[in-house]
């Protein structure tokens, strides 16, 4: 629902959904969002990464920004992507933002601001910036190039959770592997 409420103007941009092996209602979920332009794509085979690239190669657009399945966008977050693959020089390869816990309940006291970031927490500042040596964006809260992800041949399907397996890696592999190039 975050994303049918963008500042970006809703004909600048679709939403895709891949479903990967969902085993709940996501296909008529989507099917009632198909009206205000949700995509749905049925990938089979389990992986992370192997959505992730189903994700880039069905995209029409010349960017794709990828929102885990259980967060929410703030209302700005197309239109912040866009303006930094737009202004900022040399154009970026990976863009990213701030990823913030939600609690349902208040955290456990022990829950330290350096144990938030196992848990996916990620917030680098408000400034756009080039990463620092060692810093790396979160992949749920991220925007490639469509035409960099081809270039790269995305992400390595080996890494990635997939089924019950929390292996995981594959953006960090993907910035090295951009880093190098």
């Amino acid at each position: 629902r975050s994303l049918l409420t963008q500042s970006l103007p809703r004909e600048r941009y679709e939403i895709l959904v891949v479903d990967n092996g969902s085993t709940d209602q996501t296909p008529e979920i989507c099917a009632r969002f198909a009206e205000a332009g949700v995509r749905y794509v049925r990938e089979p085979v389990s992986g992370l990464s192997r959505a992730r690239n189903v994700g880039w190669q069905n995209a029409r657009g010349e960017y794709i920004g990828y929102l885990d399945d259980d967060a929410t966008a703030s209302v700005s977050w197309l239109e912040s992507a866009l303006w930094s693959f737009q202004q900022i020089v040399p154009e970026p390869d990976w863009v990213g933002g701030p990823i913030r816990l939600a609690w349902e309940v208040p955290p456990p006291p022990w829950i330290t601001p350096e144990l938030r970031v196992p848990l996916g927490e990620v917030d680098l500042g408000a400034e756009p910036r080039f990463l620092a040596a060692g810093e790396r964006l979160g992949g749920g809260n991220s925007f490639y190039s469509c035409r960099r992800l081809a270039e790269m041949n995305g992400f390595d399907v080996r890494l990635g959770r997939q089924n019950r397996s929390l292996l995981s890696g594959e953006e960090t592999q993907f910035q090295h592997r951009i880093q190098a190039a």
